[in-house]
C-alpha cells in the first residue's frame, strides 16, 4: 500500500474515533443532565432512569452504593429476625414414635390379670382407663369418671361417668361396663389377684352414664383400689374364664386409654419381639406411636439403648445410672417411689430376734448412709417408717454403733474374747428336783436371705459389715427372684428377709401388718400385735381422712418402736430417654407402669408459631 492509501486510511480510522467519542460524550453529558434533572425535579427515578445511573457514577462511587446496599439487607434480616423472635416461638407438635426397650415379655395386656407382670400393667396402662388413675404426683384423679360422690356412712362411691367417652372399637363407655368389670373381678373363676382387694364391694349401674359402688364396710382406701382399667362387656361377657387368660384379646385389647393395639411382631421361635401402639382418636396425645421392644436380660437392653434402636428403657439399676448416663443424648429422669426397702425379723423363725432391744440394736448398727451412697449410688432416701417419716411419734434409728452395743450387752449378748463374737449365756431350770440346773450359750448370729440383684446384694454386703463389727455373726443367701416366693416367703423360711414393698401415701397397710396376714398374707415380719391390729381395722371405717391419719401415726409410733421391721431406704426410680422426646414430668409413681402418667403430653417434633 503506497503512502497516500495509507494516510487516508488513517484520517479514516481518526475520523471514526472522533466520532465515537463525541458520541459518548454527548451521551455521558445527557446521562448527566437526566440525572440533574431528576434531583432537581425530586421525582422518583422510572425504570430506564435507574438503568442510567450506572454510566453516571465512578467505581468508587459504585463500590459505596454496593456495600451500602449489603448493610441495608443485613439490618433488614436482622430485624425481621427479631421480630420473628420476640412474635414467634417452638412449640410441641404431633407425630413422631417413641420405642422403649423393656427386660421382659409381654403374656396378657388385661387389667384384672395383669397384677403379676410389670410389662402387661405397663401396656394396660395406656390401653385402658378406670374410674380413677394416678397423677404425676402420684396421686389419685378422676379419669373415666367426671364426678364422684360419697355416702356420709363411706360406705357408697356414686361416680357420673365423663359424656362421649367411646371404646377403641367405637362403642360407648358405659355403667354397665363398669359393673361387669367388677363383677369379673369378684367371680372367683377369673383368679384375678385384684379380688382380695374387692372383698364385700358390689356394682350397680344406676343408668348408662351413672355407677354406684358399695362397700360393706367403709373403706377409706376404695378409691386408690378403683384405678383398674375398665373392660369392654361386649367383648369379654361370652368369654370363657377357664380360657381367658390365653384368649386374643389379651394380645390385641380393647380399651378406653390414650393408646391403642395396632400391630406385634413375632420371631421365628413365635415369641414376640416388638408390640406397636397408636394414638387413639381424641386422646390429645401428641405422639404418634409407642412400639415395645422386648429383651431377655438388662445387658442387651442397654446395647439398644447404646445403639439408638430404641429412645428408652422401662428401667435402671442404680448402680447402672453412670454407664446409662454417659450414653450420647441420653437424659435419665429420676423421680420418686412409693416404696421402701425393709429387713423384715421373722421372730418365730429366729429367737433371738424376738427380744425387741436386740431388734433395735440391728437398727442403730446399720450405716444406712453408706447403703444409699454404695448400694443405690447416691439414688434414694432414708426411711424409718412404713407410711411417712414425718408423722408424729416415729422413732427414729440413725447409725449409732455405741447404742447399738449398749443394748445387745442390754439383752445378754457380750463379746467372746476368742471369736469376737456375741454369745449369751442363759441357765435353764433343771426338769426335776433331782438334777442341777445347767447352762446354754448360743451365738447371736442373724442370716439375711434376699433377691439376687446388685442392689440387694451391695445392700446386704453392708449390713453385714456393720454387724459383723458389732460382734454379730452374719451370713447372706440370694435366692432368684423366680423363685424366692414360693421357696423362701410362702414357707416364710428366713431370719431377716431384704425386701421392698410398695406403699402409696393413699394405700391401706392392713395387709402389711394385721396379724390376720402373717401365715398366708404380706405380713413378712410375722408381726402381731393386738393395738395394731384394732388401729388398722379402725382405719379402715374411718369417716374422715384426718380420723384416718390420726390412727395411723399412731399406728407408725408402735410399729417403730417394736421394730419388727428395720426400715432402710426409699430408692429412686430411674427412667432413661432420649433428648430427642419431650414432655416427661412424672415426678413420683407408686408402680414402673405410672411413668406414664403424662404420657399424652410427651412428644417428639417441633413447629414454629406466631404469638
Amino acid at each position: 500500500m503506497g503512502f497516500f492509501a495509507k494516510t487516508k486510511q488513517r484520517a479514516s480510522a481518526f475520523g471514526a474515533a472522533l466520532k465515537t467519542h463525541l458520541h459518548n460524550d454527548r451521551l455521558k453529558r445527557a446521562d448527566v443532565l437526566l440525572a440533574h434533572r431528576i434531583v432537581a425535579r425530586r421525582r422518583s427515578p422510572t425504570l430506564r432512569q435507574w438503568h442510567l445511573v450506572g454510566r453516571v457514577l465512578t467505581q468508587s462511587e459504585k463500590r459505596i452504593i454496593k456495600v451500602a446496599g449489603y448493610a441495608v439487607l443485613a439490618g433488614l434480616l436482622l430485624i425481621s429476625l427479631r421480630w420473628t423472635l420476640m412474635h414467634a416461638a417452638l412449640a410441641p407438635a404431633s407425630g413422631g414414635e417413641y420405642r422403649e426397650g423393656i427386660v421382659g415379655s409381654v403374656r396378657a395386656v388385661n387389667p384384672i390379670l395383669a397384677g403379676g407382670n410389670d410389662v402387661d400393667q405397663d401396656i394396660a396402662h395406656l390401653v385402658y382407663s378406670g374410674l380413677y388413675r394416678r397423677d404425676a404426683d402420684a396421686q389419685l384423679a378422676l379419669d373415666l369418671a367426671q364426678s364422684v360422690d360419697i355416702s356420709s356412712d363411706g360406705k357408697t362411691y356414686t361416680f357420673i361417668l365423663k359424656p362421649g367417652v367411646k371404646f377403641h372399637d367405637g362403642q360407648a363407655v358405659t355403667a354397665n361396663d363398669v359393673v361387669f368389670t367388677v363383677n369379673t373381678i369378684m367371680d372367683p373363676a377369673w383368679k384375678s389377684p385384684l379380688a382380695k382387694g374387692l372383698q364385700g364391694v358390689t356394682a350397680l349401674a344406676r343408668d348408662p352414664q351413672t355407677v354406684v359402688i358399695s362397700s360393706s364396710v367403709p373403706n377409706a382406701y376404695l378409691p386408690s383400689l378403683l384405678t383398674f382399667g375398665i373392660l369392654p362387656e361386649h367383648i369379654w361377657k361370652n368369654v370363657d374364664p377357664k380360657t381367658a387368660s390365653s384368649g386374643s384379646f389379651n394380645l390385641k385389647p380393647v380399651g378406653s386409654g390414650p393408646f391403642e393395639f395396632e400391630k406385634f411382631s413375632r420371631d421365628g421361635s413365635g415369641n414376640i419381639t416388638s408390640y406397636t401402639l397408636h394414638s387413639a382418636p381424641g386422646s390429645g396425645a401428641m405422639l404418634d406411636r409407642i412400639t415395645f421392644k422386648f429383651y431377655g436380660d438388662y445387658g442387651s437392653a442397654a446395647d439398644a439403648l447404646s445403639g439408638n434402636i430404641v429412645d428408652g428403657l422401662n428401667f435402671v439399676p442404680p448402680t447402672e445410672r453412670d454407664s446409662i448416663g454417659s450414653v450420647p443424648n441420653m437424659v435419665m429422669h429420676a423421680s420418686a417411689l412409693s416404696q421402701y426397702t425393709a429387713l423384715f425379723l421373722n421372730q418365730k423363725n429366729d429367737p433371738a430376734l424376738a427380744d425387741v432391744s436386740v431388734r433395735q440394736a440391728l437398727a442403730f448398727g446399720i450405716d444406712r448412709d453408706r447403703i444409699i451412697k454404695n448400694a443405690l449410688n447416691g439414688l434414694g432416701a432414708l426411711r424409718d417408717a412404713p407410711i411417712a417419716d414425718d408423722a408424729p411419734g416415729v422413732v427414729h434409728y440413725p447409725y449409732d454403733p455405741k447404742a447399738a452395743a449398749a443394748l445387745l450387752d442390754k439383752a445378754g449378748y457380750v463379746i467372746d474374747p476368742e471369736t469376737k463374737i456375741r454369745t449369751k449365756t442363759e441357765t435353764q431350770k433343771p426338769a426335776s428336783k433331782n438334777q442341777q440346773p445347767t447352762t446354754k450359750t448360743s451365738e447371736l448370729t442373724v442370716t439375711i436371705t434376699t433377691v439376687d440383684t446388685d442392689e440387694n446384694k451391695r445392700a446386704a454386703a453392708i449390713i453385714k459389715d456393720s454387724w459383723t463389727a458389732l460382734g454379730i455373726k452374719t451370713d447372706i443367701i440370694t435366692a432368684p427372684a423366680a423363685s424366692i416366693n414360693t421357696s423362701v416367703i410362702r414357707p416364710r423360711e428366713y431370719d431377716a428377709l431384704l425386701m421392698g414393698e410398695v406403699l402409696a401415701l393413699d394405700a391401706d397397710p392392713y395387709p402389711f401388718w394385721h396379724s390376720s396376714q402373717t401365715v398366708s398374707g404380706q405380713n413378712l415380719a410375722m408381726y402381731s400385735n393386738r393395738l395394731v391390729d384394732e388401729l388398722l381395722e379402725k382405719a379402715r371405717i374411718a369417716a374422715t381422712k384426718a380420723d384416718r391419719d390420726a390412727l395411723l401415726d399412731q399406728f407408725q409410733q408402735i410399729i417403730t418402736t417394736d421394730e419388727p421391721a428395720i426400715f432402710l431406704y426409699q430408692p429412686d426410680y430411674l427412667y432413661p430417654q432420649s433428648s430427642k422426646i419431650s414432655g416427661y414430668d412424672v415426678r413420683s409413681v407408686t408402680a414402673p407402669a405410672d411413668r406414664f402418667a403424662n404420657v399424652t403430653m410427651w412428644y417428639r417434633k417441633l413447629k414454629l408459631i406466631f404469638k
